[in-house]
């Protein structure tokens, strides 16, 4: 029994450290990077002619504006990002580095939840073992 409970804390812990790291790093970003909107989304791809549906790596051109000036990055697309800004263009947001602007940052919406509560209840488990 303590061999079961112990390989279930592992993994729960396993599982929820991914979530937690991203929302720290997502928590720095926030602090030090600037707030943009996103004006365009645009679907690309950096191979042959093909329907976009058959690409491998699919990418979007995502253009918003910093300072000033319009500026833009190819990123990895991401669905629920592109059907946002399909409907409501001036509502999406990145992150952009201050010191070099072509350098953004989507944020994705993890579970808070699953990046507290599952590696507390992994090493509960693994001390309970």
């Amino acid at each position: 029994m303590k061999y079961e409970l112990f390989l279930t804390g592992l993994v729960l812990t396993a599982l929820g450290v991914e979530p937690l790291i991203y929302f720290i790093y997502g928590l720095y970003r926030k602090r030090t990077w600037r707030v943009c909107f996103i004006d365009k989304v645009t679907m690309v791809s950096l191979q042959d002619l093909m329907p976009f549906s058959s690409f491998k790596d699919k990418q979007m051109l995502v253009e918003y504006g910093f300072e000033s000036k319009s500026l833009s990055a190819i990123t990895n697309f991401d669905k629920q990002l592109f059907k946002k800004t399909q409907k409501q263009p001036h509502t999406c947001q990145i992150y952009v580095d201050p010191a070099n602007p072509n350098n953004i940052f989507l944020p994705k919406n993890t579970s808070k939840l699953a990046g507290a509560i599952l590696p507390v209840m992994g090493i509960a488990l693994i001390l309970l073992s």
